[in-house]
């Protein structure tokens, strides 16, 4: 007698019963409860990890971005170095074959034109109400 019971729960057979909130459950159920339980739990732990994976490359693709955008006015305030030194008119384009749409708003709002290359040819991809910027 261990802690005023007489039999150990592990002694349990599978037809004995216990009271549960949806009546009396046999020891089966309660396994099988634990088991779809457990399955629930590795299920989403896999789908934490891959949320955590997805988490890192955005968290690497935003760095790329900062950076690229960062390169970029870096080369706009050489453009603008430049023109100011020769005294002509300068205007400023970007050129991509494969870019994220925010670059390109970033370039456009930047004055720049947007120039996507396509196979053996290019276009001009700003907005119809786009002004370009003359770099001073």
């Amino acid at each position: 007698m261990v802690g005023g019971r007489e039999e150990s729960e592990t002694s349990m057979s599978t037809s004995d019963s216990v009271a549960g909130a949806n009546g009396p459950r046999t020891m089966e159920e309660i396994r099988e409860s634990l088991r779809e339980t457990a399955a629930l739990m590795a299920e989403n732990a896999r789908e934490m990890a891959e949320l955590k994976e997805q988490g890192k490359e955005t968290d690497r693709r935003m760095k790329e971005t900062d950076r690229q955008m960062k390169d970029a006015d870096r080369r706009l305030k050489k453009a603008e170095r430049l023109r100011s030194r020769a005294g002509l008119t300068v205007y400023g384009a970007v050129a991509y074959l494969r870019c994220d749409e925010s670059l390109v708003r970033y370039a456009e709002r930047k004055g720049l034109f947007v120039i996507r290359a396509t196979g053996s040819s290019a276009s001009i991809v700003n907005l119809p109400d786009f002004e370009p910027r003359v770099l001073a």
